[in-house]
């Protein structure tokens, strides 16, 4: 089913239309639909209007290359919030899993400590037991001198050796 070529008065424009696109031109078309009464006409208008609105709001929408950016940046922002979310779901399960497993190594860790220090008291001669005790008492009961003492040997160990570097 093809339209009728146009043959009225509407000349070589209608006929170039009708070579061009196989159809006659919208004008004509248009011009046989138009209504005469003043309301029908701008029911008509109104109804054009919002036929053609969508499509002119689409295309608006695709030339409008902040409202792309700006849509795109939400729906990455939408994206790593949800892999962010999922990843502090997976590190708190870890954390839990972790903190149940930590009772079970200390205390296997204290018995080693304890055996280490069993075996240190068997292999250790007396008078180095003797000296060792006297040092810690010592140490314990002026704590302040001993430890400006230390930080006196570190501040000379780090000057010698960048002294060293040079």
């Amino acid at each position: 089913m093809t339209p009728e070529r146009p043959t009225d008065d509407e000349g070589e424009q209608a006929a170039a239309t009708w070579a061009r696109t196989g159809q006659p031109r919208p004008a004509a078309a248009a011009r046989e639909t138009i209504p005469s009464d003043p309301q029908a006409l701008a029911e008509d208008i109104e109804r054009t209007r919002q036929q053609l609105g969508d499509p002119v709001e689409a295309l608006a929408a695709k030339v409008d290359v902040g409202a792309q950016a700006r849509s795109k940046a939400a729906e990455m922002k939408t994206r790593a919030a949800g892999a962010a979310g999922t990843a502090a779901d997976r590190i708190t399960a870890k954390a839990a899993d972790l903190r149940h497993q930590l009772p079970g190594k200390t205390t296997g860790l204290t018995k080693a400590v304890a055996a280490g220090r069993a075996k240190a008291r068997q292999i250790t001669p007396a008078p180095a037991q003797q000296a060792a005790a006297r040092g810690a008492r010592t140490v314990r009961e002026r704590p302040g001198e001993y430890a400006a003492a230390a930080i006196v040997l570190l501040l000379i160990g780090w000057l010698l050796g960048r002294m060293g570097r040079r």
